[in-house]
Order: C-alpha cells, then sequence, then structure tokens
C-alpha cells in the first residue's frame, strides 16, 4: 500500500510541477520538503502516543495518501 501510495504521490507532484511557472514549482518543492518533515514527526507521534495505531509502513500509507489527495486536488485545479 504505501509503494503504491508513494509511486501515484511522486507521479501526481512530478505532473504538478509541470504546469507551474519556476515560482510555483519552487514553492511546490518547499512546500512538500516540509510536508516530509511533518510526515516523519507524525509516525513518531502518533507511533508514541497510541501504539495500536498501526505499524509504521501502515501510519506512512495513510500520510502518503492524504498527501496524494492534496496534490490531486492541486492538479485538478490547474
Amino acid at each position: 500500500r504505501l509503494k503504491t501510495a508513494d509511486e501515484k504521490l511522486n507521479a501526481v507532484y512530478r505532473t504538478l510541477a509541470k504546469k507551474m511557472d519556476e515560482d510555483g514549482r519552487k514553492l511546490l518543492r518547499d512546500s512538500e520538503r516540509l510536508w516530509l518533515v511533518y510526515r516523519d514527526a507524525e509516525v513518531a507521534y502518533r507511533s508514541c502516543v497510541n501504539p495500536g495505531a498501526g505499524t509504521a509502513d501502515q501510519i506512512l500509507a495513510f500520510l502518503t495518501e492524504a498527501r496524494l489527495k492534496d496534490l490531486e486536488f492541486a492538479l485538478s485545479m490547474r
């Protein structure tokens, strides 16, 4: 599940980036870098606070799928 979500996320990210000008690509790249920091912190938090929430890979998949939806929405608006 994680691998599939990550592959889809990367494909949508690349497609979205191609539709943006240089400033937009920089903002997208910055946003993605910050999202990766958030994602990793959120996995650590959820694993600590609620150990029954699933494995780290399950949490990563959930967060990646949520980010994928965000980027798909952004792409649909272009």
